[in-house]
């Protein structure tokens, strides 16, 4: 992983958990549910990786 640049989501090597970063990154935060929305996707894209690991 490396270190995030001010402004941009950390970047993990991960396709997937880093486009769910980039998504919520992108959000308007006057937009409450677009970032909830971005959020949830991203919590469940953590978990998924986080459960492939107990595997």
């Amino acid at each position: 992983m490396s270190l995030p640049v001010a402004g941009e989501p950390p970047h993990t090597g991960d396709l997937v958990i880093d486009a769910a970063l980039q998504e919520l990154a992108a959000a308007q935060a006057a937009d409450v549910d677009a970032v909830l929305a971005a959020g949830s996707a991203l919590e469940s894209v953590l978990r998924a990786r986080l459960g492939d690991l107990a595997g």
